[in-house]
């Protein structure tokens, strides 16, 4: 159905003219059921707002609780692990001192193995000057 815009000023104006008839008055002294329902729906939305928080924040005290005991769990890991690498690098340590050992003894063992190649020499030169 179309209407032209006369048509459309005309309700218009029907309208503005009979919108109060057709709307409930309401007075501030009298309260009506309607705002009765609305006040109680209001009450039971923020009632349950309220509980929503409530269970919200205890949920966030648990998920801190929860990080706080990672945050320890991570310390402690941590400080098992420097314990470890401090018992490692005493190993190294050990094994250092171990190779060290052993290099003394292969010096020892070369110095007294050329001495007795020298002595060998020198014994084997004098008994051929002699003889």
């Amino acid at each position: 159905m179309n209407l032209t815009p006369e048509q459309l000023t005309t309700i218009g104006e029907y309208v503005r003219g009979h919108i109060h008839e057709w709307i409930e008055p309401q007075s501030d002294t009298s309260i009506t059921e309607r705002d009765l329902d609305q006040r109680e729906r209001i009450i039971r939305v923020e009632e349950s707002l309220k509980l929503g928080f409530e269970q919200s924040e205890k949920h966030f005290e648990q998920v801190d609780k929860r990080f706080e005991q990672m945050d320890k769990r991570f310390a402690d890991l941590i400080h098992q692990m420097d314990k470890r690498f401090e018992q490692v690098d005493k190993r190294f340590e050990q094994v250092d001192k171990r190779f060290e050992q052993v290099d003394k003894r292969f010096s020892q063992m070369f110095s007294y193995f050329t001495t007795g190649i020298i002595l060998l020499g020198v014994i084997m030169s004098v008994y051929k000057f002699l003889v």
